[in-house]
């Protein structure tokens, strides 16, 4: 018994084995063929791939075009599926069927193709998809219509290989089909009609659903973070991006990404639009979903795109206007270190300025910013705002520079500076300067014996230092020394030379603390070299007659400026505070230069302002009456003349002959 029942169930799973073995065969065969690129034949249409015609056209059947056959016409690899053209007789339809295996149609079925045309224009041809639930694919009558094209919406363009995309309908679900691709001609006359059909990359598959909902989070001035909703039932492995600013190509810039991604390399200050596709296969694709929109803030709007100051980048400076960055931040100051007086004043809530810094180097640094309004402020934070702890800080109602020295950092920690004001002035232009402070800087003196070519430099010592370094700069391309300047051992009545004559000049002087390290620079401090040597051949007495229409307070504060090479030479109108004048300024000019009388400062009766300008010769040149002329313009340019007195004779006319 025992041996029986051991044989029978031998017996028995070898049997069920078959079975199986069967079952899978059959399974394989009808649940689907995945993608077809006819390459596996030049010559033969792939096994369980079948074509048929009605009882016109036998001539032309369904066969594999590839680069070795005439026309040489494929999408992709060597081969594709093949259909010509032939004359089948006038009032005639050719129905030419190219059927796939039978298969499964999936879940959100989808058929898509590869198709190309052999002839420009309408040649009159019907390009159908069909549909058989029969069990016999050569049943011709059994296939329904799913779908037809003309010729121009098969292709747009008959020499190139386009893409169709077609929706199974649900009702086929689950049902095992043949899938037909039928070329349909009717001749209208005895010539020859109809185009050529070339199929290629032929698939069913589920269809690959498309995103919804793009959206862009913790935008910075370079980066962003891109994110999009995806039903429960998408079966996407990951997602193609195309992030671009004007006009979209279908190109994708960002491939195989995940949900949500990362986007850098933005370009600041900059709208962006981002269309998505969805992966579900190396050959499955959706179709693009455009139209979602973003746009980087400029850079240094938000902590997270702060502007970045190099780590070795010490000595730094920055001047900007918060008005060009904007209000992105505007949670107020935390903390007992952040300085801000009052204290309960919100100095965050005009617009804002981000920086970051990570020194290489640990020990005290000064941050200096200079702004040019009241109720500014500067912040050290340990983290972005809503992160961190703030440090260290300046904010109050003045305009001075605010200071914060010493700060001492730490090589590797990333330290973030915030410039802002609050809602009083909700802009503010600045200067910002970050220095190392291994000790004291010297401050600088008046700068004295000032000739054409040379002037003499002097600054305090207030670290008892023995070796200095200066600068000298125009003050054109004035800026903070990144590198060393000429190296001195005293700090009295420095000479520098070769100067430029008429030039605006500043410079900057640093102590050298030993060890390789300096002070921070102090400066700029400005001068300007003698537009001409102060020698009597050189220069000669302008008279400036300064004088008030009425009342008693003079000018009433109004100032003018005379000025030769845009150097200030002299500043008129402090002298007639009281009665009507006339009083006279003298003023030395070099010969042969052009001067100006360039009106500064309105006053609080411009009205009243007379001016008159006498040259050496005692000739008035020049007279403002009251009334006249307006603030922050040229009143009067001339040449100094010394030599010559000014021809006051009218010219005498010559009469002719």
């Amino acid at each position: 018994m025992n041996f029986k029942y051991t044989y029978t169930n031998h017996k028995t799973f070898h049997f069920m084995k078959k079975i199986i073995l069967a079952l899978s065969i059959l399974f394989v065969s009808i649940s689907c063929f995945g993608q077809e690129d006819f390459e596996l034949s030049a010559t033969a249409l792939p096994s369980g791939w079948n074509q048929y015609q009605n009882s016109f056209g036998p001539a032309q059947f369904w066969k594999i075009s590839s680069l070795s056959t005439t026309p040489p016409a494929v999408c992709q690899g060597l081969n594709a599926a093949f259909i010509d053209r032939e004359n089948i007789g006038m009032g005639n339809t050719s129905e030419d069927y190219l059927v796939s295996p039978q298969q499964v149609i999936p879940a959100n079925g989808q058929v898509k193709f590869l198709s190309r045309q052999g002839f420009t224009g309408e040649q009159g041809t019907k390009y159908r998809l069909m549909v058989s639930t029969n069990a016999d694919p050569s049943l011709l009558s059994a296939y329904v219509l799913l779908k037809e094209w003309t010729e121009t919406e098969m292709n747009t363009d008959f020499n190139m290989c386009q893409e169709q995309v077609f929706d199974i309908p649900a009702s086929y679900t689950g049902m095992s089909v043949y899938l037909a691709f039928v070329k349909v001609v009717t001749q209208p006359t005895t010539a020859i009609a109809g185009d050529r059909w070339f199929l290629d990359h032929i698939g069913v598959y589920s269809k690959c659903i498309a995103p919804t909902l793009g959206t862009a989070t913790n935008v910075t001035g370079t980066s962003a973070t891109l994110s999009w909703t995806m039903p429960a039932s998408s079966n996407a492995i990951s997602w193609d991006l195309e992030v671009h600013t004007g006009t979209s190509t279908g190109i994708p810039t960002h491939v195989g990404v995940t949900n949500p991604v990362n986007i850098t390399g933005l370009t600041p200050n900059t709208a962006y639009q981002f269309c998505i596709r969805s992966n579900c296969s190396a050959t499955n694709q959706s179709a693009w979903v455009c139209g979602f929109n973003f746009q980087t803030p400029p850079l240094g709007a938000v902590c997270g795109g702060s502007i970045e100051i190099p780590g070795t980048g010490v000595p730094y400076t920055h001047s900007e206007n918060t008005g060009n960055i904007g209000n992105y931040y505007n949670t107020q100051q935390a903390g007992t270190l952040c300085g801000a007086t009052p204290a309960a004043t919100n100095y965050v809530a005009g617009n804002d300025v981000f920086y970051s810094y990570t020194p290489t180097f640990s020990g005290p640094i000064s941050i200096k910013m200079t702004p040019t309004g009241p109720n500014s402020s500067i912040f050290v934070f340990s983290g972005c705002p809503t992160l961190g702890n703030c440090l260290a800080g300046v904010a109050n109602t003045n305009s001075n520079i605010r200071i914060i020295n010493p700060f001492v950092v730490t090589a590797g920690t990333t330290y973030y500076i915030l410039v802002s004001s609050s809602a009083t002035t909700p802009t503010i232009g600045y200067t910002l300067v970050i220095q190392r402070e291994p000790c004291n800087p010297p401050v600088g003196l008046p700068v004295t014996n000032i000739t054409t070519t040379s002037a003499d430099l002097s600054w305090t010592n207030p670290t008892s230092a023995t070796n200095w370094e200066y600068v000298v700069q125009t003050l054109a391309t004035s800026s903070i020394p990144t590198g060393s300047g000429t190296a001195v051992t005293n700090n009295t009545n420095v000479t520098a030379t070769p100067l430029n004559p008429a030039t605006k000049y500043v410079y900057w002087v640093r102590s050298d603390c030993g060890g390789g390290l300096f002070s921070s620079w102090n400066g700029p401090y400005p001068f300007n070299t003698l537009i001409c040597e102060d020698l009597p051949a050189n220069k000669c007495a302008h008279i400036f007659r300064l004088a008030a229409s009425t009342g008693t307070t003079g000018w009433s504060g109004a100032r003018m400026e005379v000025r030769q090479a845009d150097i200030i030479v002299a500043t008129i109108g402090s002298t007639l505070t009281t009665g009507v004048g006339p009083i006279d300024v003298p003023v030395m000019l070099c010969k042969n230069q052009p001067f100006e009388l360039v009106w500064t400062v309105a006053g609080t009766q411009p009205a009243r302002c007379i001016v008159s300008v006498i040259n050496s010769f005692g000739q008035t040149i020049y007279t403002k009456p009251a009334g006249t002329g307006a603030v922050n313009t040229t009143l009067y340019s001339n040449l100094v003349n010394c030599d010559t007195p000014v021809c006051t004779i009218p010219p005498i006319a010559i009469a002719a002959g």
